[in-house]
């Protein structure tokens, strides 16, 4: 999934016909994390420390994309992408939704209003509509595959009418609609049927791994693209 989330943001040295079909295949990506997010949120030892380093990765993602896009990084290759907050926001409505079913700490009502409120900011996220709706499903179905896939198949069409336009030829017909494929989500389908549900390794390399190459492979990207192109 690193490797195909490098393929997706190589966009600055390969053809617009490679990186539209870069784009599709590599919308499975965002999900998978997504489902991860959620994962670790069910097995994690202690939810709250879990959502601060989610919610301290975002934040401090988003500092670093303000202060690197204004002092280096040339405008058309500035980084505004930062997942990181898509997930924080993801799994702290989880965890609200836990409040919420079982009472625990907050009213109903006032999860119910946080719930709202982080529905609608995650209209701003990268990716939120398609990976909140995505993460909801997976926790409230977490007990019922077929009816999880089921629900996921779904949203995918419903994704593909939505993005679907008819530009009057088929050559750049399909070209927009590959740039506009966030309906492929639905391709990380066999990837989660290879997840076991176990438990990887303890190593802190396994578990940092990703908060740090996430934002170093975007900007080295990034500065490459300024310097070069």
């Amino acid at each position: 999934m690193l490797i195909l989330m490098v393929f997706d943001h190589i966009s600055p040295f390969v053809s617009a016909e490679t990186a539209a079909l870069f784009h599709v295949l590599t919308r499975c990506v965002g999900v998978f994390f997504a489902y991860m997010s959620v994962e670790g949120l069910r097995y994690t030892r202690n939810q709250k420390k879990y959502l601060i380093r989610l919610w301290s990765a975002g934040l401090l993602m988003l500092a670093s994309n303000w202060v690197l896009n204004t002092l280096v990084f040339a405008e058309e290759y500035a980084v505004h992408n930062n997942i990181f907050l898509t997930l924080a926001v993801g799994t702290t409505i989880l965890y609200l939704i836990q409040h919420w079913q079982t009472n625990q700490g907050l009213t109903r009502v006032a999860a119910s209003l946080l719930i709202f409120c982080l529905i609608a900011g995650s209209l701003v996220t990268e990716g939120g509509i398609v990976l909140i709706p995505f993460m909801l499903i997976a926790y409230l179905a977490r007990n019922n595959s077929w009816l999880r896939n089921s629900c996921w198949f779904a949203l995918s069409i419903l994704f593909f009418f939505l993005s679907y336009v008819d530009y009057g030829d088929w050559q750049t017909t399909l070209t927009m609609l590959a740039m506009n494929s966030d309906f492929f989500f639905i391709s990380v389908l066999p990837f989660l049927a290879l997840y076991n549900g176990e438990k990887g390794s303890n190593q802190p390399f396994f578990k940092y791994f990703f908060y740090l190459f996430y934002p170093l492979h975007l900007y080295i990207i990034a500065l490459i693209a300024t310097f070069m192109l």
